[in-house]
């Protein structure tokens, strides 16, 4: 749910809402590529290269190798690209609406709706990446339920801000 989707009831309003992170999204689509790419174009043609000094494969062995590999790297870019864009979907489907009267969250399957005086805790967790890059996981307690917003932008500050809003410094 974004911020402008959320009816506002008398006397609410609007005090913030999470961004998720597009950084951990180019970090999602970049990594597998960037890893085959260290290995399949450094590790394997040297692979090649030393069988055939050591006479074990002949040019035409070579040859038919350079041209398995360069069809797989394209099968596993294909791949990489329908996977990367599912997780994409699942990584924009969160979303976290902070009233002063209530906080909206959107999980992938579950979404939680709770007045601040029902929230018991919120808790921050963040990979050494989202550390580094300043997003992470927002987890919201309340009396009815839990729900995670994955990859919120600074979640430390909603956090602080979700604290004050409950009274708890």
């Amino acid at each position: 749910m974004q911020p402008d989707e959320l009816q506002l009831k008398q006397g609410e309003e609007l005090l913030g809402s999470a961004k998720i992170s597009r950084t951990s999204i180019v970090a999602l689509w970049l990594s597998v590529p960037c890893f085959a790419a260290v290995i399949l174009g450094g590790f394997l043609p040297w692979v090649i290269r030393a069988l055939r000094m050591a006479d074990f494969i002949d040019g035409h062995i070579s040859a038919f190798l350079g041209g398995l590999i360069a069809v797989a790297v394209v099968v596993l870019a294909l791949a990489w690209a329908a996977v990367a864009a599912v997780l994409t979907k699942r990584h924009v489907c969160y979303s976290l609406v902070v009233t002063n009267l209530r906080v909206v969250a959107t999980s992938h399957k579950t979404q939680m709706e709770a007045s601040i005086s029902d929230l018991k805790n919120v808790f921050v967790e963040e990979s050494l990446g989202g550390k580094i890059f300043r997003y992470g996981a927002l987890t919201i307690q309340a009396e009815k339920g839990s729900v995670t917003v994955k990859n919120v932008c600074d979640p430390e500050a909603l956090q602080k801000q979700l604290f004050d809003l409950m009274g708890i410094s």
